[in-house]
């Protein structure tokens, strides 16, 4: 009995096994059908992983490709930028230095006026009566030819103004008109 008992206890371990290995294998292919699942979903979101890294490698490739040329457009226009700021600056300088001559000419054309123009005071407009220099008057010699120059008599001798008068005229023309207006008598045609 010992030997049947012993063998069927035997028996009995190796169908336990048996069953513990049937029971492993059983959720070893159930584990491996999963991971064959799975491994399909893997092998599919590692292609997708692929193609997105292959696109954003095109995507950063193209944003460079964009950024030189932004950078390549943005040095153009500040290329340009400073040639105009070049000009601008040469232009303040030219206007400056014009706006510096204009004065200085201005201040010298108005020193010159002001030297070469008489005071009001100093240049005028003045009659003087020879018969009241002489100390005849109407009053005395009436009826002697009043308002009568004689002949010998000039007026140039009294007209102290002339000179200063002849300085002021600027022009040709002014000079011209001023002596065909104090030409003497006989000398106008």
């Amino acid at each position: 009995m010992s030997e049947a008992l012993l063998s069927v206890i035997l028996d009995g371990l190796i169908l336990v096994f048996l069953g513990l290995t049937v029971f492993f294998a059983g959720r070893l292919s159930l584990h491996l059908k999963q991971f064959r699942s799975t491994r399909k979903e893997l092998e599919g979101l590692l292609a997708s992983l692929s193609s997105s890294i292959v696109r954003a490698e095109g995507a950063i490739t193209g944003m460079k490709e964009t950024a030189q040329e932004s950078g390549r457009d943005l040095q153009d226009r500040i290329d340009e930028a400073r040639k105009v700021l070049d000009e601008l600056q040469l232009i303040e300088e030219a206007g400056n230095s014009l706006a510096a001559r204009l004065e200085t000419l201005a201040e010298r054309s108005g020193r010159a006026s002001r030297s070469s123009s008489p005071s009001p005071s100093g240049v005028g407009f003045s009659i003087r009566d020879p018969e009241f220099d002489r100390g005849t008057g109407a009053a005395e010699g009436e009826g002697e030819g009043e308002g009568e120059v004689e002949e010998g008599e000039s007026f140039e001798a009294v007209d102290d103004d002339r000179s200063l008068f002849s300085q002021s005229l600027h022009s040709r023309a002014e000079r011209e008109l001023y002596d065909a207006i104090n030409q003497p008598a006989g000398g106008r045609s």
